[in-house]
């Protein structure tokens, strides 16, 4: 096994497991040895994706590495699977997103908080 299929299965694993630091990483290192090897990319941008925050955005990276699996050519087998990705990496940052302003609201709602009168 090559050292580049190394690092798949390994960044594989990762993924899978949700460690997208790690999943991210190593697909990088596979990009640096093999700049069109398609799994990586889509690994890379779909880590990506789910590495995003509402204060550390990554979703345009996503959409970059996706961009170059397009140009790559995407293998047939891997359409569900990146369509399905990005499904859920869009519900989890919207998630994110209600559950900061929830968070924002709660916290809001422990200061005091006095109505100003205008007509005075």
């Amino acid at each position: 096994m090559s050292k580049v299929e190394q690092n798949l299965e390994l960044a594989s694993i990762s993924y899978r497991g949700g460690n997208y630091d790690e999943a991210y990483s190593t697909y990088s290192l596979v990009i640096d040895e093999e700049f069109g090897n398609v799994k990586a990319w889509i690994g890379k941008g779909l880590s990506a994706g789910w590495l995003s925050r509402v204060d550390k955005p990554t979703l345009d990276e996503c959409t970059i590495c996706l961009e170059k699996v397009s140009e790559l050519g995407i293998p047939n087998d891997e359409n569900v699977f990146i369509a399905s990705q990005i499904v859920e990496i869009s519900l989890n940052y919207v998630t994110q997103i209600h559950q900061d302003a929830a968070r924002f609201l709660m916290e809001k709602e422990k200061k005091p908080w006095l109505p100003v009168n205008f007509t005075q």
